[in-house]
């Protein structure tokens, strides 16, 4: 059986929605793609040209070892640097949210996201594509 060990033992992902500005082409969300994914801490990175939407997986590894409050703290700024990142790349980017699995290992349950309004920067320029 495939994958039964590993989907026992895998804790339920943290994700993160952003909306990107400045791209006008499939180049330009494959590049957003790339500079997300370049970050420590991204497992996968996924970028929708027409809503001009990101969406991240952070890795299940990059998780601190503490509290609940910790941990919301680490993902926010995970996130945030995320942005941060990426409007330095280019193309402007605020984080819409924060996703956080509904229950903690300790069988604590918790909200299902956290909703994260940033001033869009608009230092960013547009590369070229």
């Amino acid at each position: 059986r495939r994958g039964d060990a590993a989907s026992t033992t895998t804790r339920p992902a943290v994700t993160a929605a952003f909306h990107v500005s400045g791209m006008s082409c499939a180049v330009c969300s494959g590049s957003v793609e790339k500079l997300f994914s370049q970050i420590e801490g991204v497992a996968h990175a996924a970028v929708s040209l027409p809503t001009h939407t990101a969406r991240v997986v952070f890795a299940a590894d990059a998780r601190s070892d503490g509290r609940a409050e910790e941990e919301d703290s680490y993902y926010e700024g995970l996130a945030g640097e995320c942005a941060e990142r990426v409007t330095r790349g280019g193309y402007p980017c605020e984080l819409l949210s924060v996703q956080y699995p509904n229950n903690h290992d300790d069988g604590t349950n918790r909200r299902g996201s956290r909703s994260k309004r940033r001033r869009r920067s608009e230092d960013g320029r547009h590369g070229s594509g």
